[in-house]
């Protein structure tokens, strides 16, 4: 465990809702702020920071900018400014800089590979143990956990289960709020499990970001005046997956599961575009149109509403998509501590995600 885990970090468990509220809400304010000063200076840096309209993934007209992730974690960090018992925080905002800095890059240059943005948010996952002393130790699976007592491998694995979260709420960035809104109720879908469980602290950060997020929003949905971008969404998405990791090492009834279906939506994303590619014989970090999102927006929206404009249907389709998130984020409130009733509820997103593909694919 690393020397930093030694710092005094304490459990705000004398720090009152309203405490928690105002740091939301400075957080909200604050990302209001950076995403509005963003889309005021387009005429310095729209050069490099907008996302053209052409690439087969693009599902809006128009220039936009795509770092609206920066102003979400810049606003992250003034909190942890501000608050001299974020030290878990600051921490974490650390351990994300080379998967931001790495999209951010992205965003910029849209140069950098998917490999080096996938090391990149692996790295992350290396320095978060080593800032936070936190990884994952078992996931209540015997032969697994054999292999996780080892502790290198255990920090592999964290690092690399993180990064697979990473890229997966990186991969659902199609559509206008559909990363940010499903980011959203993600982390308050940790802070809601965090509060039952005692963890006041976790909660707190959670909410912080939550109310982050929805400051970015403010302009990203409905009409899609600023985009998240990698930065944003590889940011975003490893401290979901490092949350995730230290509320199952901080409390021992949290099932490790519970904060898999958590994220269960971009997970089953990922994974089955990695298996949809490779099964056709194609690299699974080539780009397509064949995501889930991808098909309900050309397939059922643009069916439902054909005389609607481009940017409406964008953005209904983002707003429908992320609402799957819902029930999993519900569900693993009443379950969290059950390890059976986690796989099973995750199972259960699995057959019905691949049903919907299954219809939507043949047009039913």
């Amino acid at each position: 465990m690393s020397n930093l885990n030694n710092l005094s970090i304490q459990p705000w468990k004398d720090i009152s809702a309203f405490g928690a509220l105002a740091m939301t809400i400075i957080a909200f304010l604050t990302s209001v702020a950076l995403c509005y000063l963003i889309l005021k200076t387009t005429r310095f840096h729209g050069s490099f920071s907008f996302d053209s309209s052409e690439g087969i993934q693009k599902a809006h007209s128009g220039a936009v900018p795509r770092i609206g992730g920066a102003g979400v974690m810049a606003a992250m960090i003034m909190c942890s400014v501000l608050d001299a018992e974020f030290g878990l925080l600051t921490m974490i905002l650390m351990a994300s800089l080379p998967a931001l800095l790495a999209g951010i890059a992205e965003d910029l240059t849209k140069r950098v590979t998917p490999r080096v943005r996938l090391a990149a948010t692996a790295a992350s996952g290396v320095l978060a143990f080593y800032l936070t002393g936190y990884h994952l130790t078992g996931i209540e699976i015997a032969p697994i956990d054999t292999i996780l007592s080892v502790v290198w491998i255990s920090v592999l694995f964290s690092a690399f289960a993180v990064a697979g979260v990473s890229n997966a709420y990186n991969i659902i960035d199609g559509y206008n709020g559909l990363a940010g809104i499903t980011s959203l109720f993600s982390f308050i879908a940790i802070a809601s499990v965090a509060h039952s469980a005692g963890d006041l602290e976790l909660a707190k950060i959670s909410w912080v970001f939550a109310g982050a997020i929805l400051g970015f929003l403010a302009f990203n949905w409905p009409k899609g005046r600023i985009f998240l971008g990698d930065g944003g969404s590889y940011s975003l998405g490893f401290a979901i997956g490092w949350l995730s990791i230290m509320l199952v090492e901080r409390t021992s009834t949290i099932s490790p599961f519970a904060c898999l279906l958590i994220s269960i939506y971009p997970i089953t994303e990922i994974l089955f575009s990695i298996y949809r590619r490779t099964s056709r014989n194609k690299k699974s970090t080539v780009a397509d149109r064949l995501h889930l999102h991808s098909l309900f927006g050309r397939r059922y929206i643009s069916r439902i509403f054909p005389n609607m404009s481009p940017k409406s249907k964008n953005s209904i389709t983002g707003l429908g998509m992320s609402m799957i998130s819902i029930p999993s984020g519900l569900i693993v409130q009443f379950i969290y501590e059950s390890t059976l009733l986690c796989i099973l509820a995750g199972a259960s997103f699995v057959i019905f995600y691949l049903i919907a593909y299954r219809r939507i694919t043949r047009f039913k």
